[in-house]
């Protein structure tokens, strides 16, 4: 149970320090910033940077929806319970690593 606690804490103090750098660096943002790098170039690629934020909103909701799972889990099975919670680990690991990227290169 002390694993699950504080692998939610690391994950929500990740998201919630990219929050802070997003909310640092808004000004400086340009009103559109790529995201969809699979599309063909140009605007197809880009959203509006409010969805930036609402993107880092929706992962703090899968989040906890991940630890309440894994809470669940964890009266009948420990480990399935990690695996559960690791993976909502790696998820925020991926996505932090692609907005971190675009907010890179957007300064």
């Amino acid at each position: 149970m002390v694993m699950l606690i504080w692998m939610f804490m690391g994950e929500l103090t990740l998201i919630t320090a990219a929050g802070l750098g997003l909310g640092f660096f808004w000004q400086k943002l340009p009103a559109q910033m790529p995201w969809f790098y699979s599309l063909p170039w140009g605007e197809d690629q880009l959203i509006p940077k409010l969805w930036h934020g609402i993107g880092l909103a929706i992962l703090a909701l899968i989040c906890v929806l991940n630890y309440l799972v894994a809470r669940k889990l964890d009266k009948s099975d420990r480990v399935v319970a990690l695996v559960v919670e690791s993976a909502g680990l790696v998820l925020v690991c991926l996505y932090l690593a692609s907005f971190f990227r675009v907010i890179s290169i957007m300064l």
